[in-house]
């Protein structure tokens, strides 16, 4: 066999060799960035409705702005739609109940209701959390005294990539003019 045939072969396979593993690794570093981008999505929907609906806590309603206020539930009172008619809005964090839909067991259900009409959300939340402020921005758990709201959010990427799963985090402190 000629010597250089043989070389020319072991250097071509060399090449292609690391070919396949620049495109390995590009596919990867793609699925990454898209489970990412996922997650990011995912939690920017959660912030956008829960945002619209904290800036409406107490909108034309007279007393009794905030009914329920724990760690994992937010219920109050306020004009919603902007129709001059006051709506009971419920957010609730489900931390025992598990998202079958994902197969990923850190996820958990959050609930909003509006009116009684409950809607599930089942977007990666592993992390949804409320704390609530008084007017001097001092943790507080009277109902009254409460003039502001902290929400924590963390979402996963619902499917895993190499077995982790991506995440994304919103916190935000709203403080209505209405309560």
């Amino acid at each position: 066999m000629n010597l250089t045939l043989v070389s020319t072969f072991i250097i071509g396979t060399m090449l292609l060799l690391a070919i396949v593993k620049i495109n390995l690794n590009l596919a990867e570093n793609s699925m990454d960035s898209m489970s990412d981008q996922q997650a990011k999505m995912q939690v920017d929907v959660i912030a956008g409705v829960v945002g619209y609906d904290l800036r409406k806590m107490g909108y034309r309603v007279e007393a009794d702005n905030i009914v329920e206020a724990t760690p994992t539930k937010l219920t109050f009172r306020g004009d919603l739609e902007d129709n001059g008619s006051i709506d009971e809005i419920s957010w609730e964090v489900h931390q025992t109940t598990e998202v079958t839909e994902t197969p990923n067991h850190n996820d958990f259900l959050v609930t909003r209701t509006v009116n009684g009409d409950v809607t599930q959300i089942k977007l990666g939340e592993v992390k949804f959390e409320f704390s609530y402020y008084n007017a001097g921005m001092e943790p507080t758990s009277v109902l009254d005294e409460i003039r502001s709201v902290r929400v924590k959010v963390v979402t996963e990427s619902t499917q895993p990539i190499a077995g982790k799963y991506m995440s994304a985090a919103w916190e935000k402190v709203f403080t209505p003019s209405n309560i």
